[in-house]
């Protein structure tokens, strides 16, 4: 669908510019990839004003250019065939109002376990849990992972 990821970058950002509402200093979108699936999570936000912590959701499912399950699976592909390009599972798309715009992406290894479960099969963790690791900041530093204990039964599969 998408060849380049200039194109992407564009429809991503004309996605968020179309639903963005009149007043606004900044918005984003965290994306969290399932590598498994191929399924694509969306967190989408905007702030009013700089001086202010007042985070709002941007709501871009109502935007005409929703492929961006599509986009962000293409650009993942893209990346992925490039030597030099280090694996990723989540991104975040930063917009200004001026059409500036920054992408990060990072792997996170909590998101990459929490991917590869069976729902059939494997437990999950708590809902409180899950969210925050499908988040952008995913758990803290210090944060107990039974699911990395090898002596925890917690997770273990039968």
């Amino acid at each position: 669908m998408f060849s380049t990821a200039e194109e992407i970058y564009n429809h991503v950002g004309g996605a968020i510019l179309e639903v963005a509402p009149e007043q606004w200093c900044v918005a984003w979108v965290d994306i969290a990839m399932n590598l498994s699936t191929r399924a694509v999570y969306f967190h989408d936000r905007y702030l009013v004003d700089a001086n202010s912590d007042d985070v709002k959701d941007l709501d871009i499912y109502s935007s005409d250019n929703i492929e961006l399950d599509d986009a962000f699976s293409d650009l993942f592909d893209l990346m992925s065939s490039k030597e030099q390009s280090k694996p990723w599972n989540k991104a975040r798309f930063i917009v200004h109002p001026d059409g500036d715009f920054e992408i990060e992406f990072k792997w996170d290894e909590d998101w990459a376990w929490l991917s590869s479960l069976d729902p059939d099969k494997d437990i999950y963790p708590d809902g409180d849990t899950v969210r925050t690791i499908r988040s952008w900041d995913g758990l803290g530093e210090n944060a107990y992972r039974p699911w990395f204990d090898p002596d925890s039964a917690m997770f273990k599969k039968d």
